[in-house]
């Protein structure tokens, strides 16, 4: 009789599970590894919006908008609006079977130090490293890191920390805030 049961809860089991379900295994997974740079207006709108991963923002003195990704294989949706003086970046995981936590997906996005930055990112961390004239930080599952940051800030966070290094007066609401 056990035998029996055992027999039908793995037929039934399998009936449940399919090839495309299960999570691939690290060996499998594709790696990339990209680089975009996109020349900017003065004063532009950087607009970031990923599912998952970690984002690092570097301010520089160049007129100019580089992004590296490497990780996780992932399609990099970029555009200019008005006039170039808005950037638009999406990443979108291509294979939503990869674990960020086994292969996660890491972007570098070196933006002018005058620029206007916005951030939403859907799970991981963003740290920011230097001074931005303004920005606007929305993670859904995971921390924010600002160092050297000056200029206007909102920093959202449903589900980790904010820490600040060495920054401004910001305008910001606590962690546990949600909209």
């Amino acid at each position: 009789m056990t035998t029996l049961l055992t027999l039908s809860i793995i037929t039934l089991s399998s009936l449940f599970l399919s090839p495309d379900s299960a999570a691939h295994p690290v060996e499998e997974a594709r790696v990339s590894t990209m680089r975009h740079t996109v020349l900017v207006d003065k004063s532009p709108i950087i607009k970031i919006d990923c599912d998952a991963g970690d984002i690092r923002i570097v301010s520089w003195l160049s007129d100019k908008v580089t992004v590296q990704s490497s990780g996780s294989e992932g399609i990099l949706e970029r555009s200019q609006v008005n006039g170039g003086s808005t950037v638009l970046f999406h990443h979108k995981e291509a294979d939503q079977a990869v674990s960020q936590d086994i292969l996660p997906a890491i972007h570098t996005i070196y933006v002018p130090a005058n620029a206007v930055v916005e951030v939403f990112l859907a799970a991981g961390n963003v740290t920011v490293d230097g001074a931005l004239s303004n920005l606007s930080v929305n993670v859904d599952r995971g921390n924010v890191i600002l160092r050297n940051v000056a200029g206007t800030q909102e920093i959202l966070t449903a589900d980790g920390t904010i820490t600040r290094e060495n920054t401004g007066d910001p305008t910001s609401m606590p962690s546990e805030t949600s909209l």
